[in-house]
């Protein structure tokens, strides 16, 4: 895909940024904002979600924040880190479900769960963390021509229940 898209479109819902001393786990390599996390059991640290074990806490959220001007948005190991979370709205990209693309639109408003690598799928699971609302398209003028760019609304509620 040509563009990764994670966008918290309820700032005004109850949802929080909670992200006081929090700083990215030792060998957590590839978190980055929109993917799920879970805290230590100190509440310190925090990594990336698995498919199993622990609910998720939030995504990971924000920009980074090195003394360089970071070049990704994968977040460093120890690095200071938000999680956002609580209950909200917000609009991603298929690169944030462990299918690799945007699920189809469903009646019902399907739930959504943890999967591997922090990712969120539709698979039935034990760490429901959601549900999908809506597939929006909207057009992206990067490179000159831009593309058409499919996002899916999901409405999340950690701590609460789906």
């Amino acid at each position: 895909m040509s563009t990764k898209v994670f966008q918290w479109v309820s700032p005004n819902s109850g949802a929080d940024v909670y992200g006081h001393s929090l700083t990215v786990a030792t060998a957590t390599t590839t978190a980055e904002p929109g993917l799920l996390a879970v805290l230590d059991y100190a509440g310190n640290t925090a990594s990336l979600a698995g498919a199993t074990g622990s609910k998720p806490f939030g995504f990971f959220y924000g920009n980074r924040d090195l003394v360089y001007a970071p070049t990704t948005k994968i977040f460093a190991e120890g690095e200071a880190v938000a999680v956002l979370t609580g209950h909200g709205f917000v609009e991603m990209s298929a690169d944030f479900f462990s299918s690799g693309s945007i699920p189809t639109e469903a009646a019902n408003q399907r739930n959504v769960y943890a999967a591997a690598s922090g990712k969120i799928t539709l698979a039935t699971g034990t760490n429901a963390i959601g549900r999908l609302i809506d597939v929006k398209s909207f057009y992206d003028g990067t490179g000159g021509t831009g593309t058409a760019v499919e996002v899916a609304l999901i409405e999340f509620n950690f701590g609460g229940t789906f």
